[in-house]
């Protein structure tokens, strides 16, 4: 025998506890029940309080059969106040002494929040599901781009089926590459109305597009039957396949043309080598022609009259005019002349005598030549300073 009122401990309950009548109409209920239906809800029918009545007694009416069981009913009930909240509902059967059923008792949990909480959990794990295929799916293509001595070939041949690997129904998907005049695609491909492509793009063209189709519709998701972690997928993919061809292009490029350049420079080699040869070879023509043709005939007792006309022959095997010329200081023909005399120590007064010009003339040449060789101001000797600098 408790101490108290029976009623007393129902109502210190937060459960709802409540009884109803065989037409399903309230006859009483505790202090939380008062709470969530209001102070008029003695009197009406559980389906007043109904979120969708017709439904819910639709789902049940198997369960109510059993006149023997306690079972439990998860429906949606609207409060007093006319928000909808999910109802837990155990309920058992209520007989009389002479064992007829004269109603049920019912106890009632609000689980809205509870079950909120585990769709937000599922939904949880289903994404990170689906974000850990797309992770796979990437990670696998980034092993695969760099695999040593990976062509743009292999990559787009093993792509297709990565990238099914990383759908939600990957078994009813299917995959195509087409890149310039090739095809790459999974074993089943099939194309369908449920489809989603991207372009692929190197370096600024459009040179292909990745394609993949589900074989069926499914429920409706971001975009078709696609959820956006697909769609974000297929988009990094294809912005990874275009990258990355993009890259391998490019560098087997640079590596033919700097083959290009090497042969071109082996070639240019052999050609300046030849050259080389050959102005050798002119040079000792030149000088061996002077010497067997030109230098015996003048020659003999007149000899030192022509003493400029042998310097002057020499001259053409020597490099001195080239050397003086490729300076570009600008010497006129004569003072080149007068330069050469200079340095293989010739005075002005000679200069003059072999050049048959006036000994005045002559300096000012020289006076010339120190000013184009910017040694006018110093007391440089000029046949030295034409020594050391042919």
């Amino acid at each position: 025998m408790f101490p108290f009122d029976t009623k007393i401990l129902l109502n210190s309950v937060a459960e709802i506890i409540c009884t109803v009548d065989n037409n399903r109409v309230y006859t009483w209920m505790n202090r939380a029940g008062i709470n969530f239906f209001g102070e008029n809800a003695i009197g009406k029918e559980i389906s007043y309080f109904l979120h969708n009545p017709t439904e819910d007694y639709k789902n049940i009416q198997p369960v109510l059969k059993d006149s023997e069981q306690v079972f439990c009913v998860i429906n949606w009930q609207e409060r007093k106040d006319g928000v909808p909240r999910l109802m837990s509902w155990w309920r058992k059967k209520i007989r009389n002494d002479d064992g007829l059923i004269i109603g049920e008792v019912l106890t009632g949990r609000d689980i809205t929040e509870r079950k909120m909480a585990e769709i937000e959990k599922d939904q949880l794990i289903y994404k990170l599901k689906k974000r850990n295929s797309e992770l796979d799916c990437l990670y696998a293509f980034s092993k695969l781009v760099q695999r040593p001595q990976v062509t743009a070939s292999d990559i787009l041949k093993d792509t297709p089926q990565i990238v099914i690997n990383g759908l939600n129904f990957k078994e009813f998907a299917s995959c195509k590459i087409t890149f310039q005049d090739h095809s790459y695609n999974t074993d089943n491909f099939v194309e369908s109305r449920w489809g989603l492509s991207r372009n692929l793009i190197v370096n600024g063209a459009v040179v292909g597009r990745i394609e993949v189709y589900y074989e069926r519709n499914f429920p409706q998701a971001d975009q078709g039957p696609f959820f956006k972690e697909e769609v974000h997928l297929l988009d990094a993919i294809s912005d990874n396949i275009s990258k990355t061809v993009e890259r391998l292009i490019n560098a087997q490029e640079i590596i033919d043309e700097r083959q290009k350049l090497q042969d071109a420079n082996v070639t240019l080699k052999n050609v300046l080598s030849r050259l080389e040869e050959e102005k050798a070879a002119i040079k000792e023509n030149i000088a061996l022609n002077i010497e067997k043709n030109i230098i015996p005939l003048i020659d003999g007792p007149v000899a030192s009259d022509v003493e400029l006309l042998k310097s002057n022959l020499n001259n053409i095997t020597s490099d001195f005019y080239r050397k003086i010329v490729n300076l570009k200081y600008n010497l006129t023909p004569t003072e080149i002349e007068i330069c050469r005399l200079v340095k293989v120590g010739n005075l002005s007064k000679k200069i003059a005598e072999i050049m048959n010009i006036s000994y005045a003339t002559v300096t000012t040449h020289k006076k010339n030549i120190r000013r184009k060789l910017k040694i006018s101001n110093s007391s440089t000797n000029l046949r030295t300073y034409l020594s050391e600098l042919l």
